[in-house]
């Protein structure tokens, strides 16, 4: 109608039987629909529009750390073509790749912690660390554990006799030696044993003691060592076992390793028994004697070539250094350093060849 598509409906009526015909144009009857059909499109482009907006921020999202990674591993890995594989599947390469490498550095650094850990045991009885922190930090680096509240140095000198077969006897000592470091380093506890030389062990112990039962705990490990060591050392080899004073700083084992090989010194200079310890020692030791009036006598009696005198004169300075004090080694090389001080003055003065 009218160049209108129109909706037509009718009805009849029972009563009159008459026919009523309706007739609306479509697009008004429609019209409802039309626009709901509107808004179901437009709000359809715009959810897929903010889903594609979606979809592409969470791509890149998830693909940044993806992209991280492959940078990072073209950066450190030797230039390679990865056109032929996929980006997933370069990365997987990669990672298998690295993973083996680990694996073998990991495996190398496994038969070459013995060799760090003397280093590192060396620097500190050296002294060659800064702080106890630089320590850690070395320690840590190939997954070292050695701490406590306290620290002792236990030095071992073996002092060989004299063989016939010298390589049999060496060989079997370098065999008991292997044993007794194993047992040593079971039967310690938390220690660290280290080789200085052929004929020189050094044993790190830390303790959790406290200070009262710190020399107990000293006297504990070192009577397992001797114990050790007289059940596998040959008798072709003697020991010595000198330990220093206890300290709270790893810094500070250089100055008990110190003390300890002071006392190891001690032992071989005097008959003392196998274990000796630094803070038994009187401090008198460690002062020599060597008077004014001994001097006098000494010149006086070489001056006047009086031989009694002068046998009486030594022997007493052999008696109060060697067998009332003890006087450590550092001390003895003072004490004869100050005796040819006085022979040489004592040569100048008579003129004598």
């Amino acid at each position: 109608v009218d160049g209108q598509e129109m909706m037509v409906s009718h009805i009849r009526s029972q009563d009159t039987r008459w026919s009523y015909v309706a007739a609306i144009p479509l697009s008004k009857a429609l019209h409802s629909v039309y626009y709901i059909r509107q808004i179901t499109i437009v709000v359809s482009i715009l959810i897929i529009l903010l889903g594609f907006l979606i979809i592409t921020v969470i791509a890149y999202h998830n693909y940044q750390p993806i992209r991280n990674i492959l940078q990072a591993i073209t950066q450190r890995r030797e230039k390679q073509d990865n056109r032929n594989y996929g980006t997933y599947r370069y990365i997987q390469e990669s990672v298998i790749s690295i993973v083996g490498e680990n694996r073998d550095l990991a495996q190398i650094l496994e038969k070459q912690k013995p060799l760090l850990v003397d280093s590192i045991i060396n620097k500190i009885i050296k002294g060659d660390f800064a702080t106890e922190e630089e320590i850690k930090r070395a320690m840590n680096s190939i997954q070292m554990t050695f701490a406590g509240l306290c620290y002792t140095v236990i030095v071992i000198r073996f002092i060989p006799h004299e063989r016939e077969s010298e390589d049999t006897d060496l060989r079997q000592f370098i065999y008991s030696k292997a044993i007794a470091r194993k047992y040593i380093e079971q039967c310690a506890g938390n220690v660290l044993v280290y080789e200085k030389d052929s004929n020189t062990m050094v044993i790190l112990l830390a303790d959790q003691a406290h200070a009262v039962s710190r020399e107990d705990a000293a006297s504990s490990v070192t009577g397992a060592i001797c114990t050790v060591l007289d059940e596998h050392l040959t008798d072709d080899y003697d020991y010595t076992l000198a330990v220093g004073r206890s300290c709270h700083s790893l810094l500070d084992i250089n100055q008990s390793y110190k003390e300890a090989l002071i006392m190891i010194g001690f032992t071989q200079a005097h008959d003392h028994d196998k274990v000796m310890y630094y803070h038994a020692i009187d401090e008198s030791s460690f002062t020599y004697y060597y008077p004014l009036n001994v001097e006098k006598k000494l010149v006086t009696s070489i001056k006047d070539a009086n031989l009694d005198e002068l046998d009486a004169a030594i022997q007493s300075i052999c008696t109060e250094n060697f067998i009332k004090r003890s006087i450590s080694p550092l001390m003895v090389q003072q004490l004869f350093a100050d005796m040819r001080s006085t022979l040489i003055k004592l040569l100048v003065d008579i003129q004598a060849d």
